[in-house]
């Protein structure tokens, strides 16, 4: 069978299939989008960006390594952008106040947009990717990410023009400071372990559930009931278990159980943990080769 509204249902019955507004990409995108917000902005003369070819120069020799066979491209470009606008902020922060206000500025502009620009390239590469594995979750995961980079663009601006703002004052390497420091500490904790690679190949294809055994006879119950005894699944989840085996979706189960959505993803989370699996399709296998052992 197959799901009529697959984001609505799948999202529950196969969780890996879809990524959420909280995942790692999207904070990812948020704080490169706030460094290439305030590279547009700081500096900045009557509104108009500081203008620079500096950042074609790093900016090339980075999409050519990231070319280079037998390379984790992903991660490399990503290493690469973080790289890049630490320097900047850096640079930024080591010349606030100086005398070469042109220089210091193309310079720093320079490196935030060759990190911003390696990053835009990786971001779209990413969402694309992970939207040609799940079609249906796709638009969603376009405007999340949209989302992220249209937020972290204005914070990063609204950081820039303030710091113009306020001149030559201490208040300007204050500022750099803390942009500095919160980069850096958003990317060694809470980005510690993400990967770009990983994350597009964790998307599960989407697939269509229903019994791959043919015309042979398969007793789903008698599989439901070994996997309920060996997994140690609660009643509530014997019962979801059952309906699940039978290809129904996660909105039958709540009318059936009378169950709130939250309650019922809670307890299919559960179900896969348990079971070892992470599809509904893959359940459906798990009690098929159960029914068959027995």
């Amino acid at each position: 069978m197959k799901n009529e509204t697959p984001r609505a249902v799948s999202s529950i019955t196969q969780p890996l299939a879809f990524l959420p507004f909280s995942h790692a990409l999207f904070v990812a995108i948020l704080v490169f989008r706030v460094a290439y917000g305030f590279a547009l902005t700081f500096g900045s003369v009557d509104g108009v960006p500081v203008q620079t070819l500096f950042s074609l120069i790093p900016l090339a020799v980075v999409l050519a390594f990231a070319l280079l066979p037998s390379m984790p491209k992903a991660d490399v470009l990503y290493q690469t952008a973080a790289l890049f606008v630490v320097a900047g902020m850096g640079v930024a922060l080591a010349v606030s106040g100086g005398g070469q206000v042109l220089f210091d500025g193309v310079f720093v502009a320079g490196l935030l947009y060759a990190g911003s620009e390696c990053f835009e390239v990786l971001m779209w590469f990413a969402l694309a990717s992970i939207g040609a594995r799940n079609l249906s979750g796709a638009l969603v995961v376009v405007a999340w990410g949209r989302a992220a980079s249209s937020a972290g663009l204005l914070i990063g601006a609204l950081a820039g023009h303030a710091m113009n703002a306020a001149g030559g004052s201490s208040f300007v390497s204050v500022g750099l400071a803390v942009m500095l420091v919160a980069f850096v500490a958003v990317n060694i904790t809470v980005l510690k372990e993400f990967s770009f690679q990983k994350t597009i190949d964790g998307v599960a294809p989407l697939e269509d559930v229903g019994l791959k055994r043919g015309d042979m006879p398969i007793d789903v119950m008698c599989g439901c009931d070994a996997i309920v005894e060996k997994k140690g699944l609660t009643p509530r989840e014997s019962e979801i278990v059952r309906l699940l085996a039978r290809g129904r979706n996660a909105p039958y189960i709540q009318e059936k159980l009378v169950l709130s959505r939250n309650t019922v993803k809670t307890h299919v989370a559960n179900i896969y943990a348990k079971v070892g699996v992470h599809s509904q399709q893959e359940l459906i296998d798990a009690v098929e080769a159960s029914a068959l052992d027995d």
